[in-house]
């Protein structure tokens, strides 16, 4: 399977579990069945440099903006990205340290 099918299909998993009412926490670790890695949703701080078109939607000005999780991954040994030895830090930066 190509790494963007794959993607595609971790994603879709992703939204299935939480619009089936899976709650999403910052800071507490999420496990899905077809996901062999554990997520952890993080708050990003700087959401209204980055959801635009969610701020537009809902008429939220930048400052007030809709609230947004990133969800961080461990990498194939278990690391996160804060971790000493993840793999790559450049494939997942920190929430608040990147806009759109």
């Amino acid at each position: 399977m190509s790494t963007r099918k794959r993607r595609l299909s971790y994603s879709t998993a992703w939204g299935a579990e939480f619009r089936s009412g899976e709650p999403l926490m910052p800071g507490i670790p999420v496990d899905l069945e077809e996901w062999s890695r554990p997520i952890i949703p993080d708050v990003v701080p700087n959401a209204g440099d980055i959801v635009f078109s969610a701020n537009r939607y809902y008429q939220r000005p930048d400052l007030y903006s809709v609230p947004v999780l990133q969800l961080t991954y461990a990498d194939l040994n278990g690391k996160f990205p804060w971790e000493v030895d993840f793999k790559d830090p450049r494939t997942q930066p920190r929430p608040g340290t990147f806009k759109a």
